[in-house]
């Protein structure tokens, strides 16, 4: 029996140690989905108020404003008739959705009840193009001040800015951000209830930001033990039935969704765009970790092992998320019903690496000194991307990976790449400058991003990568 396949065995058989010891510690419920105290009010009439005692302003010819004395309340109302909590560091006055319906109402006040009564009034989007205003619709108020703008849609993603006028008064500026609704798909063992969920970091950030979970972002589970393409038509009936929640409520038919994905996520959620058809549901597809081309470390786990750990993990789907299964080979190769990528989709991968050869890299997945021994050198088994016989030795240890996932098997073609120095598989869900991209990218689906290419992986640029 040669050196790799010992230090295979004895890898393997820690790994299943650390395993039982964690699923006993973590108990049945493992842990659990993170909860909110956001509200959300039903129908399109409830409004958030905010500014409710700011001046008017006058508009000056540079953009900026100078106060009038003049106050006004204003309230924001969208489709989803959105409310945010006591306490929300909303960042927006307004989310809406792309081609959803929503409304702006204004109540304008003064010393005078009848000054701004029965008056004409306008509504005004900003212009950054030619940096001007642009009246966007005509109102008149009512006996007591109010005017309302209905049916307000915007046809891309983006912050916007508006101002309300009447008389030749300038309300206070405000911002809609219009956006894709978001799916959260995790990845192997990372329901709400097992060792993994990766989503706590990240929906908080969202909940902040004056997101609403069940409208503006949903968070998609399944079964680790299930096949991924299973995982993938149960993905399909979900995105279904989101579908007919904003038709019935909204009247919103032209949903499409932002999917951000961890891990095993990326093959169902893949799957369900390249080969169920449903990458016309999807505007954006975020990897974070991706197993594009599945991980080496599935296919090179002992079968002794697998068969042990089966009751937990699921030996065959286990098998399904290595880098030669069905599944990869069904999204990477013609020969196998691979029909490529999806073109009217922005696909963005984001991972981690050590190349800086860190000590203790890999401890966010097995804490404490476990990661040394699990991680040798901090670095990430590969398989080298063609090669069919590993007798021809297909597989090799980099520093290019995040501990489970190699970058070679993350990297998608003519996708924005974003790698990040020294944060593992577990670790880059819960980093800050992670998450504020993942936020950018929501906001903006359009954002250009930066491509790398496979070479970027392979000998000379990784010395590792070699048919050793």
């Amino acid at each position: 029996m040669n050196k790799k396949v010992i230090s295979l065995l004895l890898a393997s058989l820690l790994v299943l140690t650390i395993f039982v010891g964690l699923v006993s510690t973590a108990g049945v419920g493992g842990q659990q989905m993170p909860s909110h105290s956001t509200s959300l009010a039903e129908g399109s009439g409830l409004s958030r108020t905010s500014n409710d005692s700011a001046p008017l302003n006058e508009l000056t010819q540079d953009g900026s404003y100078k106060s009038t004395g003049i106050a006004t309340s204003v309230s924001h109302a969208s489709a989803s008739g959105m409310q945010a909590p006591r306490g929300s560091k909303a960042q927006h006055d307004l989310i809406s959705f792309v081609n959803c319906p929503f409304f702006v109402r204004c109540r304008c006040q003064s010393n005078d009840p009848t000054y701004y009564a029965n008056k004409p009034a306008q509504l005004h989007r900003w212009n950054p193009l030619s940096s001007q205003w642009e009246k966007m619709r005509d109102g008149t108020t009512n006996t007591d001040g109010y005017v309302e703008f209905r049916s307000l849609k915007e046809s891309k993603s983006g912050i916007y800015s508006y101002v309300i006028t009447c008389r030749g008064d300038y309300s206070t500026p405000f911002k809609t951000l219009i956006i894709y609704p978001v799916i959260f798909v995790h990845g192997w063992l990372g329901s709400s209830t097992e060792l993994f969920y990766p989503w706590t970091d990240m929906t908080q950030a969202l909940d902040n930001a004056g997101f609403v979970k069940g409208t503006h972002y949903f968070v998609f589970n399944y079964n680790s033990k299930d096949d991924p393409r299973a995982a993938a038509d149960n993905l399909q009936s979900f995105i279904k039935e989101r579908k007919a929640f904003f038709h019935d409520r909204y009247q919103y038919d032209d949903c499409k969704f932002t999917i951000v994905c961890h891990s095993e996520g990326a093959l169902v959620t893949r799957w369900y765009m390249e080969r169920e058809g449903g990458a016309e549901n999807v505007a954006q597809w975020i990897g974070i970790a991706p197993a594009n081309h599945g991980a080496a470390y599935h296919e090179l786990m002992p079968d002794v092992v697998l068969s042990i750990l089966d009751p937990v993990i699921g030996k065959q789907a286990f098998k399904q998320r290595g880098t030669d299964s069905d599944i990869v080979k069904g999204l990477d190769d013609p020969k196998f019903g691979a029909k490529g990528l999806a073109h009217n989709v922005t696909y963005r991968v984001i991972v981690g690496n050590n190349i800086n050869n860190a000590r203790g890299f890999g401890s966010d997945i097995f804490p404490g000194g476990l990661s040394a021994v699990i991680f040798p050198n901090g670095k990430t088994w590969a398989r080298l991307p063609g090669c069919t016989s590993p007798g021809q030795g297909c597989y090799y240890r980099t520093l290019r990976g995040d501990g489970l996932v190699a970058n070679v098997q993350s990297w998608i073609d003519c996708a924005d790449f974003r790698s990040y120095t020294g944060f593992d598989h577990v670790g880059l869900n819960h980093n800050r400058t992670v998450i504020n991209y993942v936020l950018r990218c929501i906001e903006n689906p359009n954002m250009r991003g930066q491509k790398v290419g496979l070479d970027t992986f392979l000998y000379p640029n990784d010395p590792d990568a070699l048919y050793k």
